[in-house]
């Protein structure tokens, strides 16, 4: 048999946001390119890094939550080689996010979890800060100790003055109090509150990864940038044939048997 991923086709039509109202952007416990405040990511310039034509490709991927020292994370800084502690006191975050029209966003909310400080630039413009210095360069530290327990909530100024059609690259920097700190934590979230949904979700993983051959094609598992509702079986068609059935709530993952 061929690879799967040459015989089968699907349409997720009836899938739609959850958020009614609130339209999330960057979600909480996303995905996130990640680079170690070892050095500057442009040598030289440290701004470079917050602007949409930065390349980040050679940047790690992980999923928030960020941190070392108290957990659950999503990307335990204790685990690198050289571990956070000790070795930085700055960690680098970039994600962006899709707009069809931009002019429609008219309030952002950021939910943020951090310990002990951080900025945050949309397309190279800062939006927010919270202890942090006014020089953030790799070797930098949080102005003051503080510890999220739960997410806090901030809101981001006019949106019509950074947010743009098309892409928006959102970045972070992340400040420790010191190099020996026994704890650190970042995760953080953007959201419009009331505004109307202007960004589709995207598939995040699926199984069989794309490009496999196998002999007997049973299951599918789909994993969604976001969470959505509206998933039957029938959205998934293989060679004009739909699924049998499927289990899965929220982002998913979602998993489709076959005929």
């Amino acid at each position: 048999m061929a690879g799967w991923k040459t015989c089968f086709s699907f349409l997720l039509g009836a899938a739609f946001f959850l958020c009614a109202g609130e339209v999330t952007y960057v979600p909480r416990e996303g995905m996130w390119r990640f680079f170690p405040g070892l050095s500057e990511p442009c040598p030289g310039d440290i701004s470079c890094w917050r602007h949409l034509d930065f390349d980040d490709s050679s940047w790690n991927q992980g999923r928030a939550p960020f941190g070392y020292g108290d957990g659950p994370y999503g990307t335990d800084l204790s685990k690198l080689d050289p571990p956070m502690r000790r070795h930085y006191s700055t960690l680098y975050l970039r994600t962006s996010f899709e707009l069809s029209d931009a002019s429609r966003v008219k309030t952002l909310v950021c939910q943020v979890k951090y310990d002990d400080g951080f900025s945050l630039w949309i397309n190279g413009i800062q939006v927010l800060a919270k202890n942090a210095p006014e020089n953030p360069t790799h070797d930098a530290e949080a102005t003051d100790s503080h510890e999220s327990r739960h997410y806090e909530e901030f809101l981001l100024p006019d949106p019509a003055e950074y947010l743009r059609d098309g892409k928006n690259v959102v970045a972070v920097q992340g400040f420790n109090v010191s190099v020996r700190s026994g704890d650190f934590t970042l995760d953080l979230a953007i959201v419009d509150p009331t505004g109307v949904d202007a960004t589709c979700p995207t598939l995040e993983a699926v199984i069989p990864c794309p490009g496999t051959s196998i002999p007997h094609l049973g299951r599918i598992k789909l994993t969604f940038s976001e969470e959505v509702k509206g998933v039957d079986a029938a959205d998934l068609l293989v060679n004009g044939k739909a699924a049998l059935s499927v289990t899965g709530e929220g982002r998913g993952p979602y998993v489709f048997t076959l005929p």
